[in-house]
């Protein structure tokens, strides 16, 4: 009788999240709650001649890209700004920005960002989050004076603002989240603890988006960001831990970072 050289087991379990995905282009657009996902590709773009970014493509089934909000304030496409994988570059004193063309959840939410500050801000700037008014702002930004980046959300009767370091010129995930049953905003840097803040009368109200800039009176975003996944879900919560698992191992494979 004839033996194979290689048995293998038909049924598999991964426990410890050791056994790599092999095609997160199709895992991530499946993903439940998943509501965006930009990664920088030069096929995810709408570029010109000088690599000027006009369009942000949405790689999941909504496809709801990001366009430029300004006239000749366009991002620059960087080719292998990180683990030899393409990213935005915004640049504050141009007034690089763009705009969602999605309606974002006022109900529990997350942003994921892999991303890098450049050079000191004197004022805040704005990363990814709506526009003014206060009154149901949710924003990632970069605050003036600090090397933090914070997640705030702002009703006008209730602001929550978490802060965690992020170094210049330091490549990083961050994911900023909120729970709209308890009023708490969460924030977590690459493989950091998450950090929290509840107030229970915080509330999101604005659905509009805006990358690299949108809160009047406040700076535009200067560093290159390389990947975005939106969410509807808190990523925090327990029922959501295989989908955050999976955003996890795919920076962790695609950046080169540590993040778990």
């Amino acid at each position: 009788m004839t033996r194979p050289l290689i048995s293998l087991p038909l049924s598999l379990s991964d426990p410890d999240g050791t056994i790599p995905i092999a095609d997160y282009s199709t895992v991530i657009p499946a993903m439940s709650g998943l509501i965006g996902w930009f990664s920088a590709g030069a096929d995810y773009v709408t570029k010109d001649g000088s690599d000027r970014v006009s369009a942000f493509l949405d790689r999941s089934t909504n496809n709801k890209a990001f366009a430029q909000a300004t006239a000749g304030a366009q991002p620059l496409w960087v080719d292998a700004a990180i683990n030899g994988r393409p990213a935005l570059d915004f640049d504050a004193s141009r007034g690089d920005r763009m705009t969602w063309a999605g309606a974002f959840p006022t109900g529990d939410h997350t942003k994921v960002l892999v991303m890098k500050c450049e050079g000191a801000a004197a004022s805040t700037q704005q990363v990814l989050g709506s526009i003014d008014p206060l009154d149901g702002l949710h924003s990632v930004v970069r605050p003036g004076g600090t090397t933090n980046i914070r997640q705030a959300i702002d009703n006008g009767a209730e602001a929550l603002n978490v802060n965690d370091d992020l170094a210049d010129d330091t490549w990083a995930m961050v994911i900023a989240s909120f729970d709209a049953s308890t009023g708490t905003a969460k924030l977590k840097v690459s493989n950091r603890a998450w950090q929290s803040q509840t107030k229970a009368a915080a509330a999101v109200a604005n659905t509009s988006l805006f990358l690299g800039g949108g809160i009047a009176g406040s700076g535009t975003f200067n560093g290159p960001i390389a990947d975005i996944l939106l969410f509807n879900i808190d990523l925090n919560k327990a029922a959501n831990e295989s989908q955050l698992t999976i955003v996890q191992r795919y920076v962790e494979s695609a950046y080169a970072l540590d993040v778990a």
